[in-house]
C-alpha cells in the first residue's frame, strides 16, 4: 500500500507514480488523520510511505498518522521523501518509526522536487520547475522498480548528534513558527474557496466571503500556491514569488508541432515485427569488435575528445554520482540501456557513435522500439537537451533516460 502527504501534490504526484508501477493504490493519509483515526491494516505487501520533507525530516501529518495506525508485524517498509535539496535525517526518522510500529524498514530515498515553500525561500518559475519536474520522473520511476522487486533503498547513515540537533530544531519550528497569523488575503481575492478547498488539514473557512486561518497549520503553503488569483501573501515572505501550482500544472509540454512532428517520425520508422528487430546488438560491427576498448573506455575517449569532464557527463546524462560512480570504478560493468542512451545524449555523439557507443554495452537502436527511435530523432536534429528529450518520451509513454546504472 502507498500512503502519502501533501500539500501542493508533489508527493501525492510522486506516490501515484509509485503506485502504478507497484499495482498498488495511492492512499491520502488526511482520510483517515483529519478525521482522528487509528485504521487498521491487514494487507500483505510492502507499505510505501511518501511525504515532503519539512525541516529536514518526513511532515508530522504522516509520522502521526504511521504511529496512530497499525500495520502487519514485520511489513516491510519503504519511506520517499519528495524535497527541494535534502530529505535530511528522514532515514533516521523512518528507522525509529518501523521500530516502534515492528515494521521492517527497508530504506528511504528522496525526489528532487520544485521548491514549494514560498513563506521562507525563493520560488522558480514554470520553466524551471518543469526542468526539474522532467528530472524527477526516472528517480520516482528508479525507486518504484526497487520497491517492486522487493529490494532494499540505499540511505546513508544519520548520526546522533546530526539527528539530534535537526530533532531539537524541527521540533522548535513545529511549535513556535509554523503559524498563521502572517496569511492574508489581498483585494484580489474573489472569494472562489479553493484555498479551504485544498487545504489538507481543512484549516481554512471563508468568513464574509474571506479565508480565515485557524491553528492548526503545517505550512504546506497550498493556500498561497494554488490561489487562481495569487491572493493570499504570507507577510511579506511570499510578495513578488512565482507560485508553484503543481507538477501538472507546471510541467511544460512539447510544442504541438514537435509532438506531431516525433509522431510522424514513429510513424515513419517503427517496425511491429519483433522478429525484425534487435533491442539488444546480437554482434558487435567489424569496428567495434576489433577494439578491445570497453563502454566507459570509448565514454571517456569521447569526453576528453569534447573537453567535457566526467561530473559534466553524469550530470548532462541526468544520473546519479553513486550509479555513474559504479560504472566508472567497474563495479557495474554495463549501464541499462537507457542509461547508455543518456550518456551517449549528454556526449552530443552523432547517430554513428551512438551506435557504436551502444554496442560496446551490447545494445542497438531498435525501429522496434518507440523509446529508441524518439532518441534517434533527437540526436538526428543534434537537440541533445535530456530533459526536452524526456519530456518527449513522457508524453508518448515511454520510459525516460538517465538515473539509473544497472
Amino acid at each position: 500500500m502507498v500512503f502519502y502527504f501533501s500539500g501542493t501534490d508533489n508527493s501525492r504526484f510522486a506516490a501515484e507514480k509509485i503506485a502504478s508501477v507497484i499495482g498498488q493504490e495511492a492512499i491520502d493519509v488526511t482520510t483517515y488523520t483529519n478525521k482522528k483515526e487509528r485504521p487498521v491494516f491487514t494487507e500483505d505487501g510492502a507499505y510505501v510511505f511518501v511525504s515532503p520533507s519539512y525541516m529536514s525530516a518526513p511532515a508530522r501529518t504522516l509520522t502521526e498518522f504511521i504511529e496512530a495506525a497499525t500495520f502487519p508485524k514485520g511489513a516491510s517498509s519503504y519511506f520517499v521523501v519528495t524535497c527541494a535539496s535534502s530529505m535530511g535525517v528522514s532515514p533516521r526518522v523512518g528507522q525509529e518509526l518501523c521500530e516502534k510500529k515492528s515494521l521492517k524498514f527497508m530504506g528511504a530515498a528522496q525526489v528532487i522536487m520544485p521548491q514549494n515553500y514560498i513563506a521562507l525561500f525563493p520560488t522558480d518559475d514554470k520553466s524551471v520547475n518543469s526542468r526539474i519536474l522532467i528530472a524527477a520522473l526516472p528517480v520516482i520511476s528508479d525507486i518504484a522498480e526497487t520497491i517492486r522487486l522487493g529490494e532494499q533503498l540505499e540511505c546513508r547513515s544519520v548520526g546522533a548528534v546530526e539527528y539530534a540537533c535537526t530533532k531539537l530544531i524541527r521540533d522548535l519550528y513545529y511549535d513556535h513558527l509554523m503559524k498563521t497569523k502572517k496569511f492574508r488575503a489581498t483585494d484580489a481575492c474573489v472569494s472562489c474557496n479553493m484555498c479551504a478547498k485544498v487545504c489538507p488539514l481543512n484549516n481554512i473557512t471563508m468568513n464574509d466571503g474571506k479565508p480565515s486561518w485557524g491553528s492548526d497549520c503545517t505550512h504546506c503553503m497550498a493556500c498561497i500556491n494554488k490561489c487562481p488569483k495569487d491572493a493570499i501573501e504570507y507577510g511579506k515572505g511570499s510578495v513578488g514569488k512565482p507560485r508553484y501550482k503543481g507538477p501538472e500544472a507546471d510541467m511544460v509540454k512539447l510544442p504541438s508541432n514537435l509532438h506531431d512532428e516525433i509522431g510522424d517520425y514513429i510513424a515513419d520508422y517503427y517496425e511491429e515485427e519483433k522478429i525484425l528487430c534487435a533491442t539488444v546488438a546480437p554482434g558487435l560491427d567489424d569496428a567495434v569488435a576489433a577494439s578491445s576498448e570497453s563502454f566507459m573506455e570509448s565514454v571517456f575517449a569521447h569526453a576528453d575528445k569534447k573537453g567535457i569532464s566526467d561530473a559534466d557527463v553524469q550530470k548532462r546524462a541526468n544520473i546519479d554520482r553513486k550509479a555513474f560512480s559504479k560504472l566508472k570504478c567497474g563495479t557495474t560493468k554495463n549501464p541499462s540501456k537507457s542509461t547508455a542512451m543518456a550518456i551517449a545524449v549528454a556526449l552530443e555523439l552523432n547517430l554513428k557513435d551512438t551506435e557504436d557507443l551502444l554496442a560496446r554495452a551490447g545494445y542497438a537502436l531498435s525501429p522496434c522500439s518507440k523509446q529508441d527511435l524518439i532518441v534517434r530523432y533527437f540526436i538526428e536534429k543534434k537537440i541533445y537537451d535530456i530533459n526536452e528529450i524526456n519530456t518527449a518520451l513522457y508524453e508518448y509513454g515511454e520510459q525516460l533516460l538517465g538515473n539509473r546504472a544497472s
